[in-house]
């Protein structure tokens, strides 16, 4: 039964591999678009395999975390290396409003379906591409991945460590796997339906361009920023306030404070001092008189 949902009516096509565009495609199914997935012939998305890593099965009726990326979609293998396979594709390209793929540039070129070529013939198509590192620039349309040019290129990963006291050297954490490729897929189905918004009234489709690297550095925006003052980063769990970091209870688990405002601030140091912390109370500082309560 199709979902009916504001992309009710909307047809999709995705050629690509992995995480990022099969995930923006799959949002816009569950919002009711009718998304059809072009594989290749010779195995499919990569990612059919994939998940024989977590242990999991990769049985033709029985791949859980493929399809959980990949629910609510038709699908099709074309060889695309064949005039018979360019041209079914340019059948599914003729009833499409959008074009979703990862495959860079220059794989595209040789299929006729960069966006330069595309929007001479389909000029109301909208077309979404995840890339690397972007377009333009001395690395453009290198290859790379959620781990290397999101989490390790852009410097997200560079707040993400791990030390101890007495150690000379922090490590990163071990990578939550895909996110960096979910957060672009978000951008994705932004850009592309605001596009969609635009060709409707236009009549003249977009090219929307989500790069791994330039959404792991907007996604660090805030740190970046804060550097040109007093914030240091990266920061760790030593080094940052006590009001935001995580600590290490009796029981072995963690716990996260979040204190922003200063009256509850204070309302904590009370109660650290009642259980026999030593708490330095900055010179001039006034308490709120709940506070002094705690004291």
């Amino acid at each position: 039964m199709a979902i009916q949902g504001p992309m009710t009516g909307i047809r999709v096509i995705e050629m690509g591999n992995q995480v990022a565009p099969a995930t923006c495609t799959r949002m816009m199914a569950d919002l009711g678009a009718d998304v059809i997935k072009v594989e290749n012939t010779t195995g499919g998305d990569t990612f059919r395999a994939w998940p024989r890593m977590l242990g999991a099965p990769i049985k033709d009726d029985c791949n859980p975390v493929f399809d959980n990326l990949n629910a609510n979609k038709r699908s099709v293998s074309i060889d695309m290396k064949t005039e018979e396979g360019k041209a079914i594709m340019e059948e599914l390209l003729k009833t499409a409003d959008v074009f979703i793929t990862n495959v860079r540039t220059k794989g595209l070129k040789k299929m006729g379906l960069d966006y330069d070529a595309i929007k001479l013939r389909f000029p109301k198509l909208v077309m979404g591409q995840v890339g690397a590192y972007g377009s333009e620039g001395l690395e453009s349309w290198k290859p790379g991945y959620d781990s290397t040019a999101f989490w390790a290129r852009s410097g997200f990963m560079s707040n993400l460590v791990v030390d101890r006291p007495g150690e000379s050297q922090a490590y990163p954490i071990a990578l939550p796997m895909g996110v960096g490729d979910i957060a672009c897929a978000m951008a994705l189905m932004a850009g592309c339906n605001a596009a969609l918004l635009k060709a409707r009234e236009t009549g003249v489709g977009d090219y929307i361009e989500v790069p791994l690297y330039g959404t792991g550095i907007y996604m660090c925006n805030l740190l970046i920023c804060g550097t040109q003052f007093a914030y240091q980063y990266p920061r760790t769990r030593y080094g940052s306030t006590p009001f935001g970091s995580p600590f290490l209870c009796k029981d072995g688990r963690w716990f996260l404070p979040q204190l922003v405002q200063q009256v509850v601030c204070q309302a904590a140091v009370g109660i650290a001092q009642r259980h026999g912390a030593h708490v330095v109370q900055r010179r001039g500082e006034v308490l709120h008189p709940k506070v002094e309560q705690l004291l």
